[in-house]
């Protein structure tokens, strides 16, 4: 494929020199190492379509495109479980995340989750994201105004390290006796069996908030509760954390509350001390 002509904006940094940069990546390294050729992830599948298969299991590779000057961040992690495989796509675009989820149970597969939509004056990026490959498209929009410039629209290239697919930080641990968090994170629950389902405490800015996502064959939701920062000061005091350390607040609330009903535990608790929350939930 050949660079196009329309330079791209990149986010927050200059593309890579070093082609094996994603092999840093700890999940890379478990896995097999073409996975991490981003130029190798790649097939045309006509001038104007590229492909991407990930048929096989466990996969995870991180690749970036230049689509007519316009910048498209993906990951792709995909595992088998007992009862068959879980996939989950991210897009990152514009800085936001698009997660789409793809489940096979011993029941036909579904999905949920939408990638974004993208597009200039005169084209439109089609994506399609299907079982085992994720296909762009070159589509033009505007039949008599085509874009002679941009002969071979897609660019692929390694995505920079700095780019991120998850709106929390890597883990870390506190010590022997004190529960592995991640910065500004704690995990209350984990559970994958037909559904997928996490809950996390965490801190964005000077907010609490403590989520329950849930992915099932045929539904994703994910739920939130937002206590601010003047109301967070409420939980110091309750448990007992005078110096307002927020990794101590994190691992109080894992203590009281993880566990399979951790985010209705916490919601009860918030509501029996009258402390302030937002409620709130994403389809």
């Amino acid at each position: 494929m050949k660079t196009p002509q329309k330079k791209a904006k990149q986010e927050n940094t200059a593309l890579p020199n070093n082609p094996q940069n994603n092999a840093k990546d700890v999940e890379t390294k478990a896995l097999d190492a073409t996975t991490s050729q981003t130029q190798n992830l790649w097939t045309n599948k006509s001038p104007k379509s590229i492909e991407l298969r990930c048929n096989t299991l466990p996969f995870y590779a991180k690749t970036s495109v230049n689509w007519r000057g316009q910048i498209i961040h993906i990951r792709i992690k995909a595992e088998k479980t007992e009862y068959g495989w879980v996939r989950l796509i991210t897009f990152r675009y514009n800085n936001k995340l698009y997660p789409c989820g793809l489940l096979k149970w011993n029941w036909p597969g579904s999905g949920s989750g939408s990638p974004p939509e993208i597009s200039t004056s005169n084209y439109k990026l089609e994506i399609v994201v299907l079982v085992n490959n994720v296909v762009l498209k070159d589509v033009l929009i505007k039949p008599y105004e085509r874009d002679g410039k941009i002969e071979h629209p897609f660019e692929i290239f390694t995505t920079p390290e700095n780019i991120v697919f998850d709106k929390r930080k890597r883990s870390i641990s506190l010590g022997p006796d004190k529960p592995i968090i991640e910065k500004n994170q704690v995990t209350l629950y984990e559970y994958r069996n037909r559904v997928v389902i996490n809950s996390y405490a965490y801190f964005e800015a000077e907010k609490l908030i403590v989520d329950y996502w849930k992915l099932s064959n045929s539904y994703e939701d994910e739920y939130f509760v937002t206590v601010d920062k003047n109301n967070v000061e409420f939980l110091f005091k309750e448990f007992k954390i005078y110096d307002a350390n927020k990794a101590e607040l994190l691992i109080a609330i894992s203590n009281a509350f993880r566990g399979e009903d951790c985010f209705e535990k916490f919601k009860k608790y918030l509501k029996q001390n009258k402390i302030p929350f937002e409620n709130s939930v994403r389809r």
